[in-house]
């Protein structure tokens, strides 16, 4: 009866592990497994080729401009191209929306799906965040 339990058990907890990995594979939250299904572009290549990237799931990093908690909106700067792009973060989950208003975030990578029917209905382009992740910059000091 000792052997039986024994082997049940074993049997339960291969079956929960062979699970978990099931899920993990299933729904990415790292980095490295998320920008594997979505397309790396910038704020001025997503603004110019916004018809073609339509539906399509993109990352882009860029600074933080403005947060509009009304409307649960950002606005991203990209430095390079000097253009603006809203993305909404109402999909995001209530901790990472926090992070944005409790932490002094600079930077973010954005990992969304690109929509140009926004809820506004002004017809504009809009990044729909599924994830959000900071970036932290470092800057290392040279005693000399």
């Amino acid at each position: 009866m000792r052997a039986f339990s024994t082997v049940v058990c074993l049997f339960v907890l291969a079956l929960s592990a062979h699970a978990q990995t099931g899920a993990t594979a299933q729904n990415p939250t790292t980095p490295e497994s998320l920008s594997s299904t979505y397309y790396q572009t910038d704020v001025a290549e997503l603004l110019q080729r916004a018809t073609a990237l339509e539906g399509r799931r993109v990352t882009l990093t860029a600074e933080v401009v403005s947060l509009n908690a009304r409307r649960q909106t950002i606005e991203l700067f990209d430095e390079a191209s000097h253009k603006f792009i809203v993305v909404s973060i109402a999909n995001l989950s209530r901790s990472q929306r926090k992070v944005l208003l409790n932490e002094p975030v600079n930077r973010v990578t954005v990992y969304g799906k690109v929509v140009r029917n926004n809820p506004w209905g002004n017809g504009q382009m809009l990044l729909e965040a599924e994830q959000l992740m900071p970036v932290v910059i470092t800057l290392a000091k040279t005693l000399r």
